[in-house]
């Protein structure tokens, strides 16, 4: 399963977006394939797509940067679900 974490270059969200990716291979080793998409200059953005579909986007559904456990859930559970 691919997750493409595409996020601002401009505002340092690389960190957030590799403690995303951490967090994912940790919780589902083996099973993902990540492809991190850097934005050049300051987009503001920052959103996960599993295999094509948008479960998360800080620009079209008003999300943050993936840190609270709340959205780390919820994109967990996304990818949960697409794996059954």
């Amino acid at each position: 399963m691919e997750v493409t974490i595409r996020y601002c270059g401009g505002w340092g969200y690389g960190r957030f977006a590799q403690g995303l990716a951490n967090l994912l291979d940790d919780e589902f080793p083996g099973k993902l394939k990540f492809k991190m998409d850097r934005d050049p200059g300051t987009s503001g953005a920052f959103e996960v797509t599993v295999d094509g579909e948008l479960v998360h986007s800080k620009l079209t559904k008003s999300q943050g940067r993936a840190e609270s456990a709340k959205e780390q859930e919820a994109i967990k559970a996304a990818i949960g679900a697409k794996l059954k």
